[in-house]
């Protein structure tokens, strides 16, 4: 008798260690707890991607096309978030940009809470 499974690399990582990342490449810090709204102990999984979808068409019953490349709503957000003229993005964003610049690799992140 054998498992039937599927074997998937996935990106470990310490929420203070990325918190770092993030603050050294964008010039900005910020609070993975409560983007993440983590308790001490806890993991979370973020996927990051070098792709989007396109919202930009209207909606007629077929799906949207998956991208490759920078959101450009990202990239919009990102740097205006750079220069003190938006909003903090999410991880989510966050992270996409980073991948799409060669900063990581694409794929799943857990990043882990602990303090």
């Amino acid at each position: 008798m054998t498992l039937n499974m599927t074997t998937k690399t996935v990106h470990k990582v310490d929420y203070g260690d990325l918190e770092c990342f993030i603050q050294q490449h964008y010039g900005r810090s910020i609070s993975l707890i409560s983007h993440l709204e983590a308790k001490n102990g806890s993991s979370h999984t973020v996927e990051a991607t070098a792709t989007y979808t396109d919202y930009s068409q209207p909606y007629e019953g077929v799906p949207r096309p998956l991208l490759e490349g920078l959101d450009p709503a990202v990239a919009e957000l990102v740097h205006g978030w750079t220069q003190g003229q938006a909003e903090e993005p999410g991880l989510d964003e966050l992270m996409h940009d980073l991948v799409c610049k060669g900063a990581i690799p694409a794929g799943e992140y857990v990043i882990d809470v602990s303090w």
